[in-house]
């Protein structure tokens, strides 16, 4: 007989959360602002801003500074080519639940573990 078990380690509400692929190494998020940049990797009208990360779960990522609720930000899904042709397009806010199986929930930063 197997059970499968969550246990929620904290729960968080009202907070603004991003897939965890979208935070890159030292803790940027790829941000719609408009502007323009002279890296050919980066799409026309985004640029990378710094932000503090929060909580995590194996999904999403708190973010308590560096970008607003309803922010536009891109993100390729992990295990895709660095390309930035199809990119995921997501609007920031909602709720971020940490559940764990293992331990104490993952501290952030980079490519973090993906269910």
């Amino acid at each position: 007989m197997n059970v499968d078990t969550e246990i929620v380690v904290e729960d968080v509400q009202d907070v603004i959360g991003v897939p965890v692929s979208a935070v890159v190494r030292g803790n940027k998020v790829l941000v719609q602002t408009g502007g323009t940049s002279d890296d050919p990797t980066i799409p026309a009208g985004y640029e990378y801003v710094d932000v503090e990360i929060g909580i995590s779960s194996d999904d999403f990522i708190e973010i308590k500074s560096g970008i607003d609720d309803g922010a536009s930000i891109a993100y390729t899904m992990q295990g895709d080519s660095m390309s930035y042709d199809d990119v995921m397009m997501s609007d920031g806010g909602g709720e971020v639940a940490v559940e764990s199986e293992d331990g104490p929930p993952h501290d952030g930063g980079g490519n973090g573990p993906r269910g």
